[in-house]
């Protein structure tokens, strides 16, 4: 089924709105470069390993953006189509697997697990099992009791003292947009496009027409999200 699938689908075409798609996703990480928590410094430096370590280029994956570019031409060329048909559809090896469930396959396996450790244990000698047996415990003891007021007093803490007072301040800009309204831009360093976020109250906005003035850096792309509020 498999197979009848595959080439139905390369005798029909593959979907190039949805490769596009998958592509522009990929891209659009690449681009906005959010590893979380994640240091990007210690990301970088393992993406220049995976090339690195095997003699190639060390920035070689650091500039992907050329690679997605050459995908999206790739489309339209029929490049999907040919990797289709060699690697999957023209690919004679492979394999067939049939994988059957057991009846009490768990039960049989716990049962050679519980043999297995009793021959271990029957090859210690008598004070080999009692120094196990004494670290055990203290083991369970360590793990049990409380922490001395002398060991919790070493733990690094934070006090009131050490948190700042005043609240991080951002650069804005003041626009105009109305006698009397303004709308408030705060910059934000992106890597090769902006998310804008705006919110716009009603009531000081005409009906038939509500302007939005958008400033970006050069070479960037921008992606708008409105939404309105009944008040602040």
């Amino acid at each position: 089924m498999i197979t009848e699938t595959l080439e139905e689908v390369f005798r029909e075409g593959l979907d190039h709105k949805s490769i596009l798609s998958a592509i522009h996703h990929d891209a659009f990480e690449y681009k906005e470069a959010d590893y979380g928590s994640t240091p990007k410094g210690l990301v970088y430096s393992l993406k220049v390993l995976d090339s690195w370590l095997y003699d190639g280029e060390p920035w070689k994956y650091l500039e992907m953006e050329r690679y997605f570019k050459e995908l999206e031409k790739d489309v339209e060329e029929g490049y999907f189509e040919a990797l289709l048909k060699k690697d999957f559809i023209g690919n004679r090896h492979a394999s067939f697997v049939e994988l059957l469930p057991k009846a009490g396959l768990t039960e049989e396996n716990a049962a050679k697990l519980a043999e297995k450790l009793a021959k271990k244990k029957a090859s210690f000698r008598a004070d080999e099992l009692e120094t196990i047996r004494r670290e055990e415990e203290a083991l369970l003891r360590y793990q049990n009791e409380e922490n001395s007021k002398e060991a919790l007093a070493s733990l690094p803490v934070l006090t009131r003292e050490d948190l700042e007072k005043d609240a991080e301040k951002y650069p804005k800009e003041e626009e105009v947009l109305f006698p009397e309204e303004r709308l408030l831009f705060i910059r934000q360093m992106r890597k090769a496009f902006s998310i804008f976020a705006c919110s716009l109250i009603p009531e000081i906005f005409p009906k038939k027409s509500c302007p939005i003035c958008l400033c970006s850096p050069p070479a960037s792309r921008i992606w708008i999200r409105i939404t309105t509020v009944s008040r602040i």
